[in-house]
């Protein structure tokens, strides 16, 4: 599971399998604006993006994945590297369609 919701706020994992990092909000040492929202995801992820670096990618069929800021060039990587191939994968059957 990438992030998580309770009673006390919200917690993002990294979804690098070999990584262990975890963002929890509310903190109150992170921006005040995602401390004041309490638990609520949107600005929440909006801080990690922006000010920590932290980035999602969605492929279809499957839910978001979320990376902190050190494995966030691998993970766009092989994000851009799965939409290519599967950019070829639909050329090729749209090819083979007709």
């Amino acid at each position: 599971m990438s992030w998580q919701k309770d009673d006390a706020g919200i917690t993002f994992y990294c979804d690098m399998p070999d990584c262990k990092s975890v963002l929890i909000y509310p903190d109150p040492l992170l921006s005040p604006a995602a401390a004041s929202s309490g638990a609520d995801f949107i600005p929440c992820l909006a801080d990690a993006k922006a000010r920590l670096g932290w980035v999602s990618f969605k492929r279809v069929g499957r839910p978001w994945d979320y990376f902190c800021k050190g494995c966030a060039p691998n993970a766009e990587t092989a994000h851009r590297r799965y939409s290519e191939q599967e950019n070829e994968r639909d050329r090729i059957k749209a090819r083979n369609a007709h």
